[in-house]
């Protein structure tokens, strides 16, 4: 109900009402009827009949009283004039939610000049603060009168205004929890609403009502009054009463089951007649006892029972679960003894699962930090087969498949990886396309090259040699804003090409745009030779993994550049590949934190990424981002020691794309294997020098930067309307083609 009509509520129900002068009092079906006296018609106002009518017979002579309103008046005193040639015209209440909807006057030319006049003050000032238009009635002869109207329009325009009235803040009430209250009731023995099942369902309805406690009558029994060892007929009815009665209303449910107990003795059976000396399900014999002062009073259990008002099964569930009278409290989970075996149970399956090869996703890890198991599980069930086994070997108990499926989800791991980081070979397998044999040589030489790159990884971390990672981070964009203009716009392409170092953590991003170079050989050849010349001046064998991108990594110039790097500074160089769909290093976890980090972060700029970068990590280093120019690259076109990398010549001979390994020796020379188990051998190509390090000039790769699109240089001058004004040079400095 809204504050208004509460308003109107507290005027009705705090209003003095007097019976005026002219009105007859009587009683009628146990309610008060005032009615106006015949013979003063004259003197009759309707102003003058009290407001708070709650009557249901009022209800049926005026019909004009809202259900809301009617439950919420709280008197029920009624004053309702009867007159069979009566007619009444309803009122409205201004802007009042929960009223009904009121009609106006049914003769507008009717006036009535006494109306106002006699009125009591109290019942006027409740019908001008509630805006509440008076009723009149036609036949007691009122006259025309414009004093009426207007007053009326008073009434009208003095409807309770926002500012006047405030609404209250609701607040809730005492004892509001259904639940909790009909506990309450359940354990005082009073009647309250229980739950119930019906038969054949599996829903429960909270609406079965329950009766109290009630005690019955108690011993009749010939043999209790005949028996010298039972009492029922001394115990007073009244002292039965005061029993029952304290004991629902002094004592609280635990209470009351210790005192139970306490008056039931459990005694072992004497005689056994079982001559078979069989197991028996009877334990003792119970005796109930009922304290009448300061003496135990033993009776029959109809006795005990009626006179507490328990039943039979409650009584023998409170005294079986208690000893020495006094009830057993359940433990505590973590008071059960076997939390302790399962813990241990659930430490060992954890070792068992992190034992287990796992993978970040390689191209969902902005997305998901889940972890993916390297093994060929096909469902759940075959890795609770797997674990079984471990058990049994180590001579440990099992927990259930469900503990397990729990155990997989906590620490975050999948069986299954997304299909954009699926092998291809892996995946011809699972639809049956290849035979099992190619499956286990794919496997067997995935399995190789972690080893390879595991052994590797622990040299360098002796500090024998340095291991580098490296890879080209998916394509950025800039601008990249939150504008509906932005999605039909062509955008700048920016790349990250990120080299790590296994021993050092040490991690440097190169970030440039494609005005800067191009995605070709040269590019990639130049970050990391800048980056051995920086970071490693010492003889140490250097050992780079990357993936076998033919244009990126696997290909003649970046061979060349690096054998000529070796020659230069007198140190081994080995390139090793790792095997498609199988790339996972640890430079992807750099480009990871990176899309993490510019999830919901506006780019603006291209420098935007080297802030960013920088930002993403600061443990256990910081990573290097250096923003390069066209200035910055090498071309190495022109240093041919040689032309193809092909380690074979003839038709089905080993291409390119079967190198897993290249050696580029100070000598000169390249070597090349096709496994990790094989030996090295030197690639069966000529040179095209006889002294490769003579007569070679490095010349810079684009002598000035990269035009783009006219139409993409078109988009830009749009996209600024979205961009601050300070960004806008950058983009009117591009250069395109006219």
């Amino acid at each position: 109900m809204s504050s208004r009509s509460k308003r109107i509520l507290e005027l009705c129900n705090n209003t003095p009402h007097k019976v005026p002068v002219g009105y007859m009092s009587s009683k009628k079906d146990n309610v008060t009827i005032t009615t106006p006296d015949i013979s003063e018609k004259e003197n009759f106002n309707i102003l003058d009949l009290p407001v708070d009518i709650v009557n249901e017979s009022f209800i049926e002579t005026f019909g004009m009283i809202d259900a809301e309103i009617l439950e919420s008046v709280e008197t029920t005193s009624l004053a309702v004039p009867e007159f069979d040639n009566m007619e009444i015209v309803h009122g409205e209440v201004s802007e009042v939610e929960g009223l009904s909807e009121a009609t106006n006057f049914a003769d507008p030319e009717f006036e009535c000049s006494d109306i106002v006049q006699n009125q009591t003050p109290g019942v006027e000032a409740a019908a001008e603060n509630a805006g509440l238009e008076v009723s009149v009635l036609k036949e007691m002869g009122c006259q025309k009168d414009s004093e009426i109207q207007s007053k009326v329009t008073k009434y009208r325009e003095n409807s309770f205004s926002d500012e006047e009235v405030q609404a209250q803040p609701r607040k809730r009430l005492a004892g509001g929890n259904l639940k909790k209250i009909n506990q309450d009731l359940r354990m005082k023995g009073k009647q309250y609403i229980g739950y119930r099942r019906p038969k054949n369902q599996t829903n429960t309805f909270h609406d079965a009502q329950r009766e109290p406690r009630k005690q019955s009558l108690g011993c009749s029994s010939q043999f209790c009054i005949k028996s010298s060892k039972r009492k029922c007929n001394e115990v007073d009815e009244s002292i039965r009463q005061d029993i029952f009665k304290k004991f629902w209303s002094d004592l609280n449910w635990e209470q009351r089951k210790t005192y139970v107990a306490s008056l039931v003795m459990k005694i072992p059976v004497k005689d056994k007649r079982n001559m078979m000396n069989l197991e028996s399900r009877r334990t003792g014999t119970l005796k109930y006892h009922l304290k009448v002062g300061s003496v135990n009073m033993p009776v029959c259990k109809k006795m005990f029972l009626s006179t507490f008002g328990l039943r039979e099964w409650q009584v023998l569930h409170w005294v079986c679960k208690s000893e020495h009278g006094i009830h057993n409290k359940k433990p505590e989970r973590r008071e059960i003894g076997g939390i302790v075996s399962n813990r241990q149970s659930n430490v060992f399956m954890k070792q068992f699962l992190n034992n287990l090869n796992k993978l970040p996703s390689h191209c969902c890890r902005k997305d998901s930090k889940k972890l993916y198991l390297e093994q060929s599980f096909r469902n759940i069930t075959s890795l609770y087969q797997a674990y079984v086994q471990h058990c049994e070997k180590s001579n440990e108990k099992p927990m259930s498949q469900n503990s397990l499926t729990k155990m997989v989800k906590k620490l975050n791991i999948a069986l299954y990886q997304p299909k954009k980081d699926a092998c291809d070979i892996c995946c011809q397998y699972e639809e049956k396309n290849i035979s099992e044999e190619t499956w286990k040589i794919h496997q067997a030489e995935k399995e190789r090259e972690r080893v390879e790159k595991s052994k590797d990884k622990e040299e360098a971390l002796t500090g024998t040699q340095h291991v580098l990672t490296m890879d080209l981070q998916a394509v950025k964009v800039c601008p990249s804003v939150m504008a509906s203009t932005a999605y039909f716009k062509t955008k700048l392409c920016v790349h990250n090409f990120t080299v790590y170092n296994l021993a050092t953590r040490d991690c440097t991003c190169y970030w440039f745009d494609e005005t800067s170079s191009d995605l070709q050989a040269s590019t990639f050849a130049s970050f990391i030779v800048d980056y051995i010349r920086k970071h490693f001046n010492c003889e140490k064998p250097i050992i780079i993994y990357s993936d076998g991108c033919t244009y990126q990594n696997r290909n003649t110039i970046m061979s060349n550049a690096l054998l000529h790097l070796a020659m230069d500074l007198n140190v081994t160089i080995e390139q090793k590949f790792l095997i498609k769909g199988h790339t996972q290093m640890e430079c992807d976890s750099v480009h990871a934190t990176i899309e993490r980090k510019l999830i919901d972060r506006k780019i603006v700029l291209p420098s935007d990424y080297v802030r960013i970068c920088e930002e993403s990590t600061s443990k256990p280093f910081k990573h290097e981002s250096v923003m390069v120019d066209h200035d910055f690259f090498t071309n190495y076109n022109n240093v041919q020691v040689y032309k193809s990398i092909r380690p074979g010549r003839k038709v089905n001979d080993p291409t390119v794309t079967d190198l897993r390994a290249l050696q580029y020796s100070p000598t000169g020379k390249i070597f090349y294997k096709l496994k990790f188990d094989d030996p090295y051998q030197e690639l069966p190509m000529r040179t095209t020098r006889t002294k490769p390090t003579e007569n070679v000039v490095l010349t810079q790769l684009p002598k000035e930067r990269l035009k783009i699109k006219n139409t993409k240089f078109d988009h830009f001058q749009k996209l600024k309307a979205v961009l601050s004004k300070d960004v806008w040079p950058f983009y009117d400095q591009l250069p395109h083609y006219e």
